[in-house]
């Protein structure tokens, strides 16, 4: 029975049982009134679904990729569309937050190194690699090519990034005393039909951002090529566009059931002693996000919120949705966290250049 049933949990089988986890996680967290129920429900729901199955039945579900993509360029698209002409004088200013993206992103992972190595006893690589705050794609293909554990870098980016979109939403929330909103409001208001049309129109956005990403190689190419193209086509005022909530709902679901699917194979004992640490790690680089959001705030047009969600070590994608749903600028944290990922990418590859981690380690 074992093996009829890991035959069936393949291919597109696996994938709709993913979707089905997903739609009940996300119905769940919307029952209780969670924030960001479609994409923290979706995850959490599929992220139980394929630990339980991996551990109890040996099997590993699967998740598109091109689905993932598709959904992320939705987001983008979706995100750059609903930039406007007045949004623009926010981007004025921005000098002393941008110049403290770069120390702080080395001050944060210094933090998370000390502690990998302290606490769990990585070694110089692994440690260097998992608490890289850059992405979690890059961190495990560098990580794995410097000779580090490419298991234990996945974990902990995962835990970082699932800490991240749990803790977030529920601290804004609780500092503005305003819930998040599950789905942003579209910019103006619009028949039914035109949802369909703007669906459309959203869904071609995000196909032609995608190609110009990888065309032009900038980071993040399926979110930032599509926020691009849409951002260009609102501003010429060649067609107003509107946010289809079904359209966002669905994305955001897809993105959490995505990042859910990879904690298959992951022993229970393990991922909890991942999070312990990962958790003592968010808060001690949430506090110095907040406390330089906080000093730096009356000296930057953006608020400590959008500021927060700016220094906050998590997932580009998913800091843009959160920054979106409380009506922050989404635009603004997508540029604070392209630089600091690049930041990474680059102190990394400064790093593995001065033969430092290649050095053989010293027993005490």
């Amino acid at each position: 029975m074992a093996e009829r049933f890991a035959r069936l949990m393949t291919g597109y089988s696996s994938a709709a049982a993913c979707f089905v986890a997903g739609v009940v996680g996300a119905l769940g967290f919307w029952s209780i009134g969670g924030p960001l129920p479609f994409l923290i429900g979706s995850l959490l729901g599929v992220a139980i679904f394929s630990i339980w199955l991996s551990s109890s039945w040996g099997v590993t579900p699967e998740f598109p990729a091109l689905l993932r993509k598709g959904g992320v360029a939705l987001v983008g698209a979706m995100i750059g569309s609903s930039l406007s002409d007045a949004g623009l004088s926010d981007v004025s200013g921005l000098t002393v937050s941008f110049l403290a993206v770069l120390p702080l992103m080395l001050v944060m992972h210094g933090v998370g190194y000390g502690l990998l190595r302290k606490l769990n006893r990585f070694d110089r690589t692994t440690a260097f690699f998992a608490s890289l705050p850059g992405g979690i794609v890059d961190a495990a293909v560098l990580g794995e090519q410097a000779g580090g554990d490419v298991a234990r870098i996945s974990l902990q980016h995962l835990v970082r990034i699932l800490l991240v979109v749990l803790t977030i939403p529920l601290l804004l929330s609780v500092w503005s005393g305003v819930p998040v909103v599950a789905i942003p409001e579209a910019s103006t208001t619009a028949p039914p039909s035109a949802g369909l049309i703007d669906g459309a129109i959203l869904a071609v956005l995000a196909a032609a951002g995608v190609f110009l990403g990888q065309l032009l190689r900038l980071p993040a190419a399926h979110l930032i090529g599509p926020v691009l193209i849409a951002v260009l086509v609102s501003l010429s005022g060649i067609m107003p566009l509107t946010q289809p909530s079904g359209l966002m709902a669905a994305a955001q679901l897809v993105v959490g059931a995505s990042l859910g699917v990879r904690y298959a194979g992951i022993r229970v004992a393990e991922f909890l002693r991942s999070a312990m640490i990962g958790a003592l790690i968010l808060v001690l680089t949430l506090t110095i996000a907040a406390l330089a959001a906080w000093f730096l705030h009356s000296y930057s047009p953006m608020g400590f919120e959008t500021l927060l969600l700016s220094f906050a070590p998590g997932g580009l994608a998913e800091l843009s949705l959160v920054a979106w749903s409380f009506g922050f600028s989404p635009i603004l944290v997508s540029a604070h966290h392209i630089l600091r990922i690049g930041g990474a990418l680059a102190w990394a590859t400064l790093v593995g250049w001065s033969g430092v981690l290649s050095q053989k380690e010293v027993k005490h």
